[in-house]
């Protein structure tokens, strides 16, 4: 009965794989010090509203409501940089391998003259497993991708596609459409990359999001894929992206983080 009762008044958006943590920070550091002052009256009554601050903190998020827009707007940057809050995916290699150099090397990625592109072979395979998986395939597709047979539930709040696997969250993406073109550029990797299942999942998922920044088409309405430098707000910081974005249905494939210049 508890846990359904948690269940209920959980916000996916702002707990577990989407919690942000300079909010959670912000938020105990607030409980606590209520509690302190309470503390100063009746020790039971303070470690009681404590207790029940930090599982409100746990199932909501937050507190204090407005704390996404306050700590966005005074938590300094380089405090949500150590934190790593809800940094969009970057098209850098970061880790041991070198996610372009293998792909190059195996001829997945090739030089087209001022650019970089992806085999013509690779990228019409490619487009074959988004029209399967698109059309008929997905949720046992995304269990293969995921490695989990636990049932899974798609999630869309029109800003982030959230998965859930038996009720636990199990990655996000910024749309279904880019959760469909990983999931195909994962089978389409299998054959063509004969090493790949035997790199780790955070690899493979680097692996598959650099391969999405090569899409063209949108995986669920072909409208064409343009690209363009936006601000994009998350749950408590503004930041500039490069953003990868269907020009028809406007459905956000992919965006990396512009980050600012080091001073010299």
């Amino acid at each position: 009965m508890t846990s359904a009762i948690l269940t209920r008044f959980t916000q996916p958006a702002y707990t577990g794989e989407n919690r942000c943590l300079p909010c959670t920070v912000v938020n105990v550091t607030i409980a606590a010090a209520g509690s302190l002052l309470l503390a100063v009256w009746s020790p039971p009554v303070a470690l009681a509203a404590f207790l029940a601050s930090v599982l409100i903190i746990y199932v909501r998020g937050y507190l204090v409501p407005g704390t996404p827009e306050l700590t966005k707007r005074y938590l300094p940057a380089r405090i949500h940089r150590l934190f790593g809050t809800h940094a969009p995916t970057e098209p850098t290699t970061k880790g041991p391998v070198d996610i372009e150099a293998e792909l190059t090397a195996e001829g997945i990625i090739v030089d087209a003259g001022d650019d970089l592109a992806l085999d013509p072979q690779f990228t019409a395979e490619w487009e074959a497993a988004i029209a399967h998986v698109g059309a008929d395939s997905l949720m046992d597709a995304l269990g293969a991708f995921l490695e989990t047979d636990e049932p899974l539930i798609i999630e869309d709040d029109h800003t982030r596609t959230m998965v859930f696997a038996n009720g636990a969250p199990a990655g996000n993406w910024e749309s279904q459409a880019a959760l469909i073109a990983d999931v195909a550029a994962h089978q389409t990797l299998i054959s063509a990359l004969p090493n790949y299942l035997d790199y780790d999942r955070e690899t493979r998922a680097r692996m598959v999001g650099a391969i999405r920044m090569f899409l063209e088409a949108c995986p669920t309405c072909g409208g064409e894929v343009e690209i363009g430098e936006e601000v994009v707000e998350s749950c408590c910081r503004a930041f500039d992206v490069v953003a990868f974005s269907c020009r028809d249905c406007g459905v956000r494939l992919a965006e990396f983080e512009l980050l600012e210049a080091e001073p010299a």
